[in-house]
């Protein structure tokens, strides 16, 4: 990992860059194994995550819509690996956090 101060309008911010590509294979077979380990990978995160909160061991940490846009305005400057990446995360959250048995939510009319 390198660290590299970034010159923005407010003044200089630190980020974390890794060194090594992330995204992408070397072919089908290993992009979908990819593309199925990441989704896991996002998916058990998000569920141990509300697991915590209902626990009450985790602070709720609520983004705004214009918060959701800085990130992704962000992350196109990242690269367009990075703002695929920021919509499956998204995706992938909005089909988890719908199927919570909620009677407003898809989950209440499952249950």
């Amino acid at each position: 990992m390198t660290v590299t101060p970034e010159k923005t309008k407010q003044g200089y911010r630190m980020g974390v860059v890794p060194e090594f590509a992330r995204f992408g294979g070397s072919d089908l077979g290993a992009s979908t194994h990819l593309a199925v380990a990441e989704t896991w990978a996002v998916t058990q995160k998000i569920l141990l995550t509300l697991v915590d909160l209902f626990k009450g061991s985790e602070d709720a940490q609520v983004a705004s819509v214009i918060k959701i846009t800085e990130v992704g305005a962000d992350s196109v400057k990242m690269g367009s690996e990075w703002f695929m990446s920021l919509l499956a995360l998204l995706s992938i959250n909005l089909g988890l956090l719908n199927l919570l048995p909620f009677p407003a939510l898809d989950g209440g009319r499952l249950a």
